[in-house]
């Protein structure tokens, strides 16, 4: 064509820069029409290297779509076209904020295998009537103003009934807890123990929490609470977490020994298998966003509710909380010591 326009053709430089792609660059990417899809097959394997990758990463870093679909080698395609594709085989996946667990060890999964093995030997009635004192502590958040108060009440909304659209607007959003923090006003940390299937024990803590103070709660709250529901017993049984700071502190060992008060093993970072982390302390805060609180409650006001709202919830209602904890130890051995469905 160039000798019948009596034009030059190219060097033999320019044609060879040619060949090797250098003297052009490739189209763009075709974006109209319909996004391309992925095959059944692309899918899964997609899926299984979300899961290799999340695997690998071990919670050290991030894996994004992008790392996921190139590592899978499946068709280039949009993180929203691999997000639907996942969908369409039943994986909802999405990168969601990750939730804060205890870090377990493999040692702490074997305990707790271990332990849960052995409290399905028990009998059916061994927590509900055997037990004689189920105890934790809980921190919690007293809203003493109005902007506090409705903070409070927005950070235990669940859900909305909505579409999708209407997300972003007022009245559906809910407060990020790390990026709109706000001060309560004030604070409290109860300790709380069931006994015969009720809630027989609320007592407000110091704020220094420490040995001194768990030995002090023993001698003077909780072992006169056990007398008075469970009789003059020689000794008593009791299910206690391992809080290194108190109730595994030497004074408060120390205290238990003298007031013939014995506890069951319990196994570590175990919040699943205590009936107050799972059930009683979220039943509480439910009850009391339910409540409607006076306009100018005072701090100790607000903790004789907190109180009284606790104690009030019926013993059938523990009890069907605290017979759980044998489901609950199964499950934990079914999973190998790992997170369980309840969890």
């Amino acid at each position: 064509m160039r000798a019948r326009a009596k034009s030059e053709g190219p060097d033999i430089t320019t044609v060879r820069r040619a060949v090797r792609g250098k003297t052009h660059k490739r189209g763009a990417q075709e974006r109209r029409g319909r996004k391309r899809k992925l095959s059944t097959i692309a899918v899964r394997r997609l899926n299984k290297t979300r899961k290799e990758l999340i695997k690998k990463a071990a919670g050290e870093y991030e894996v994004h779509w992008k790392d996921m679909i190139s590592k899978a080698r499946v068709p280039r395609v949009h993180a929203s076209t691999a997000s639907r594709s996942l969908k369409r085989i039943g994986e909802n996946v999405a990168f969601r904020t990750p939730r804060t667990k205890p870090m377990r060890e493999s040692a702490d999964e074997k305990e707790r295998v271990s332990i849960c093995t052995s409290w399905l030997k028990r009998p059916k009635a061994y927590f509900t009537e055997k037990l004689d004192c189920i105890m934790d502590n809980k921190h919690f958040d007293i809203p003493t103003y109005t902007k506090a108060k409705k903070f409070h009440k927005m950070r235990r909304v669940r859900g909305h009934l909505r579409t999708k659209a209407e997300g972003v607007k007022k009245g559906f959003t809910k407060p990020s807890y790390r990026k709109n923090r706000v001060n309560p006003g004030a604070k409290a940390t109860v300790c709380a123990c069931i006994i015969n299937n009720k809630v027989k024990v609320w007592e407000y803590l110091p704020d220094r929490w420490c040995g001194a103070a768990a030995a002090d709660l023993y001698e003077k709250v909780v072992i006169k609470a056990l007398r008075k529901h469970r009789g003059n017993k020689k000794s008593f049984l009791m299910l206690e977490d391992n809080d290194p700071t108190g109730y595994k502190s030497g004074l408060a060992v120390d205290a238990k020994k003298r007031l013939k008060i014995n506890t069951i093993p319990f196994p570590k970072y175990s919040p699943d298998l205590n009936p107050l982390d799972f059930f009683l302390w979220n039943e509480v805060e439910r009850l009391m966003s339910a409540q409607k609180a006076p306009a100018h409650e005072s701090v100790e006001a607000y903790k004789e509710r907190l109180k009284k709202t606790a104690m009030a919830i019926p013993s059938d209602v523990i009890k069907r909380a605290v017979e759980s904890i044998q489901v609950r130890a199964k499950q934990v051995v079914a999973a190998k010591g790992g997170d369980i469905q309840r969890d």
